[in-house]
């Protein structure tokens, strides 16, 4: 999916493709959403979004240079898919066969703060010297 997601934004950005078979490239991303979702996990989906929008940034400076500044048509489009996303990131729980207690922002700090939680786990019990490599893993 991270691949032709990065075939079909190169395509859009770069050789400025509007072609209906390049949509065929979004496929396996529709069916990488699927299986997330089935799986019962989301937080693959918002790693492969945010990949493809950091893809989307350098190819646009690739294109118009590093020294130009994008126009904010592009911060608008991506505060409304935030708007979007929130709500429908939420959602997608229900989606997955499971429920929740927790309100719309309760779920999205669980998610984008819970590395913050861990690493203050580990700081105040650390882990002892482990006899193998990667031990801890496990």
């Amino acid at each position: 999916a991270y691949i032709f997601g990065y075939t079909f934004i190169n395509n859009f950005f770069i050789y400025s493709h509007k072609r209906s078979k390049d949509l065929l490239l979004l496929v396996p991303f529709l069916i990488f959403i699927s299986k997330t979702l089935l799986s019962g996990g989301r937080l693959d989906i918002i790693k492969i979004l945010i990949a493809y929008v950091v893809m989307a940034y350098i190819q646009q400076k690739r294109k118009v240079g590093w020294d130009k500044v994008i126009s904010h048509k592009y911060m608008r489009l991506g505060f409304v898919g935030l708007i979007a996303g929130i709500p429908t990131f939420y959602y997608s729980l229900f989606l997955s066969g499971r429920s929740t207690t927790r309100t719309v922002f309760e779920s999205i700090s669980t998610y984008l703060g819970g590395s913050i939680q861990h690493f203050n786990q580990y700081i105040q019990n650390p882990i002892g010297v482990a006899e193998v490599f990667g031990d801890e893993s496990f």
